[in-house]
């Protein structure tokens, strides 16, 4: 007979943080190439010279991708060898990950480069609407809701502290001031714009889609219980 609870909290959440881990170990230094925001259609020796200068301001080492991704494979293994709750081995594994990106955030917000002012205002909305603060905050602390249910507590607080710390980069990056040198301002400007997009919208992605996954988790995890229910009062009815 299938065991629900061991194929979704062992052998789902189990291979997951596996291959999110591999996934991070194998692409970090994909992720760390300003290049990929850029199509190859897009790119000329100005706008490439612009990213190389911002990537040295940057300087966000491949550690930043590869400590956590290595972290969450040894939780997967963890979870697969029936030592660690699936659940909680996936919100550990997302609030390594949260924290490894507030600490990458930190580093390129305090290094020491010269930079030049983009002469544009920096606001909550220039990116994202203002409703979509509200619902990030909302989904960030709802994981606690579940705190005091068996097995999901010390989940629903990693859970919690990752959706915070990511919602948390978000903001501060839609207003972070502009890194650039000013050798060339209308090419670091057109990096300026594409970079602070993609990563405010895929931080707020992160903020919101971890606690879902976790609700999803949960739901999942209670589904058979109820037909369990269901079933008993079918076979009790005359």
């Amino acid at each position: 007979m299938l065991n629900w609870d061991v194929l979704l909290d062992r052998w789902c959440l189990g291979l997951f943080l596996v291959g999110f881990g591999l996934w991070l170990t194998i692409g970090s230094s994909q992720f760390a190439d300003l290049r990929r925001y850029f199509r190859a259609s897009e790119r000329t020796p100005e706008l490439d010279a612009a990213l190389g200068r911002r990537q040295t301001m940057e300087a966000i080492p491949l550690a930043a991708w590869f400590v956590p991704g290595i972290f969450n494979v040894l939780l997967g293994i963890a979870v697969l060898a029936d030592r660690l709750a699936g659940v909680a081995g996936y919100g550990i594994g997302v609030c390594a990950f949260a924290l490894s990106l507030g600490l990458a955030y930190l580093r390129m917000r305090n290094n020491g480069v010269r930079r030049a002012a983009a002469l544009q205002p920096r606001t909550l909305t220039s990116i994202v609407p203002m409703w979509w603060y509200p619902a990030a905050a909302v989904m960030s602390v709802a994981p606690l809701a579940y705190g005091d249910v068996p097995g999901y507590t010390l989940a629903s607080i990693c859970v919690c502290a990752a959706s915070v710390v990511t919602f948390a980069l978000a903001a501060l990056s839609n207003t972070m001031v502009a890194l650039m040198t000013g050798e060339n301002p209308e090419a670091e400007l057109r990096v300026e714009q594409r970079l602070r997009c993609a990563r405010v919208k895929g931080l707020f992605a992160v903020s919101m889609g971890v606690p879902f996954v976790f609700f999803a988790t949960f739901c999942a995890s209670i589904v058979p219980l109820y037909m369990g229910l269901g079933a008993i009062r079918l076979h009790k009815a005359p």
